[in-house]
């Protein structure tokens, strides 16, 4: 199970949201951590394998600002002992290749190997393991995402569309760069 905490406001983001993160660690874990922010226009990532503490150690994590963020702590069941699985191109959140949203996601996309024969030869994925001959389910979400707002949706028809095509049980959660103070959130099961 991941862990997902989401802010809107004037107060110092990524304590808060780090601290709720990692309140939820003891729970299930966590194999890889990470926090996104609009700033100033711009979606900002820190993330990286390991729990909350060892990303702090690693990166700047502790430091971001901005006026919304997305925090989100990976447990993978599937990976829980392989070390491929767990890498920092496999943590959430996910940032298009425009540089436009990040995206975190929860749960289960059980069609995600068709999606992704879709997808493959249109988009980079950064998660494709050669050892594992596989992705992470949640990187077809942002390639689809970011194809149906590039087809002129709107983030809240991007969503709906995204949650149609997905097939499982999951929670999608975005931030855009031009929307600083806005969190949208979809949820099917």
């Amino acid at each position: 199970m991941c862990q997902l905490a989401a802010y809107i406001g004037d107060k110092p983001l990524a304590n808060i949201l780090l601290r709720a993160i990692e309140n939820q660690e003891p729970y299930f874990g966590a194999h890889a951590s990470g926090l996104a922010v609009v700033d100033e226009g711009k979606i900002l990532l820190e993330k990286d394998f390991g729990h909350i503490q060892l990303v702090k150690s690693k990166t700047k994590i502790s430091t971001m600002k901005g006026t919304v963020g997305i925090a989100h702590s990976r447990y993978s069941s599937k990976g829980k002992d392989n070390p491929y699985m767990n890498t920092k191109e496999m943590a959430h959140p996910f940032i298009d290749e425009k540089e436009t949203f990040a995206l975190m996601h929860i749960g289960y996309i059980s069609n995600y190997r068709a999606l992704w024969e879709e997808l493959k030869d249109k988009y980079t994925f950064v998660t494709y393991s050669e050892m594992m001959k596989d992705i992470t389910d949640s990187e077809v979400a942002v390639h689809l995402f970011s194809e149906t707002l590039a087809e002129g949706r709107t983030i809240e028809e991007s969503l709906k569309y995204l949650a149609k095509k997905c097939e499982g049980s999951f929670l999608f959660c975005v931030i855009h760069k031009d929307h600083p103070e806005t969190i949208w959130i979809a949820n099917w099961h």
